[in-house]
């Protein structure tokens, strides 16, 4: 069961809205429903999105010890049977850890349902941030949040769970509460906004690219032949155009031509596209020419323009989500596009200095359940991240090695 069903079921919720009022995220209370849409409109958005979460998770958790050596902080990696069975069985990383990762990339915060039961009976949901609203505040603050799947759906929700937020200084007060983990933002008092959501203007122009493309090729951006038919062609000796029953015949032989004219023209999905016009081929003079011209038209069509405008738009999506555009794929053969090393030393350089600020958020509900669990081991004891270390062979037959995360 997922986040926000287990605060649907698990909570006594209201079944009607009663005096219920929430902050609305965005004019129309819709704002991250509208980004969702757009972004999977998008051929490269979904991917930096998880690409980016990606990067926040390196190798996932595991907990550490930690000491003091020289006057400098030791983390050392220990086994911790109970920690290990605790974080298996609540399937922590499936049901909290990637989906807060994934929420602090769309909207750079994450809430966190918490179930404090008896013992190591602690439970880590992250609930998806659409479905999440605060309850208007009072004198008193904010207090709690509303969770329904049908907020900025413009229906009226008719399921609602009214959950208390998580008390600090009480951590054990409420069975059911929810953390909000919220990185700092200027302006944003309740909801965080994505910092990639100013791209949402590049995001529609990389878009519509596409589409254009689409509808060229399939209307006729690859037209090779203009087919001119004078309409004498369709008339047979003695017939009299205008007689009702004579256009009949007349349409029904062009329908007949051009049945066979586009059969013969197809070829591999209608690869080469003609036009073809029937009407007055007479000259200035009023003397016939030719029934049947083709004129090959010679195509200046050139999509050069628009790949640069693709490729700009992609570059300035990945910076809006983050990501050094050669990390996303955008910088071949440029500055560190060159080399697996210098991919390497992108990579690190992501991880070292854009993800830091996300992991403190994220491990805060992780090593607090470890202390109301009574398993951090008078503090002592924390979960870190790890990350993954390219290494030579003779060192690791992998290539690869696990590390201390930032």
């Amino acid at each position: 069961m997922h986040g926000d069903e287990k605060a649907l079921s698990a909570v006594k919720a209201s079944t009607s809205l009663g005096s219920h009022e929430w902050v609305a995220w965005g004019k129309d209370d819709n704002e991250p429903n509208q980004v969702i849409a757009l972004n999977w409109e998008s051929p490269s958005k979904p991917s930096l999105m998880d690409q980016a979460k990606e990067f926040i998770l390196g190798a996932g958790v595991a907990p550490f010890r930690e000491t003091y050596e020289g006057g400098k902080v030791v983390y050392q990696r220990e086994a911790f049977p109970e920690i290990k069975e605790w974080f298996e069985e609540n399937e922590i990383f499936d049901k909290y850890l990637e989906l807060a990762a994934l929420s602090m990339t769309f909207c750079e915060q994450a809430f966190v349902n918490l179930s404090v039961g008896e013992g190591k009976d602690i439970g880590l949901q992250t609930i998806q941030p659409l479905k999440c609203r605060y309850v208007k505040p009072t004198g008193k603050g904010l207090e709690a949040l509303l969770i329904s799947p049908q907020f900025g759906t413009g229906k009226k929700p008719s399921q609602l769970a009214k959950v208390p937020l998580f008390n600090r200084k009480e951590p054990t007060k409420y069975a059911e509460s929810i953390m909000h983990l919220k990185k700092a933002q200027i302006g944003q008092d309740f909801y965080n906004l994505g910092l990639f959501w100013g791209t949402k203007w590049w995001t529609k122009v990389a878009n519509k690219i596409p589409l254009y493309h689409l509808n060229g090729l399939e209307n006729g951006y690859n037209i090779k032949y203009l087919i001119e038919i004078d309409e004498a062609y369709f008339i047979q000796e003695g017939e009299t155009p205008g007689d009702e029953e004579t256009d009949k015949l007349i349409e029904a032989r062009k329908d007949k031509f051009m049945a066979k004219l586009d059969a013969f023209l197809a070829g591999v999905e209608n690869a080469d596209k003609a036009v073809v016009m029937i009407g007055d081929l007479t000259n200035g003079d009023g003397k016939a020419n030719d029934l049947i011209r083709i004129k090959p038209v010679d195509n200046k069509m050139t999509d050069d323009a628009y790949t640069k405008i693709y490729g700009a738009a992609n570059t300035a999506q990945a910076q809006g989500h983050g990501i050094l555009p050669v990390l996303a794929g955008i910088a071949q053969g440029e500055k560190l596009g060159g080399s697996g090393s210098e991919l390497e030393h992108a990579a690190m350089y992501q991880v070292a200095y854009r993800t830091p600020s996300y992991r403190r958020h994220l491990l805060k509900p992780l090593n607090l359940a470890l202390k109301l669990m009574g398993l951090d081991e008078k503090g002592t004891v924390a979960f870190r991240f790890v990350d993954i270390e390219f290494t030579t062979l003779d060192k690791n037959p992998t290539g690869k090695q696990n590390s201390l995360g930032a």
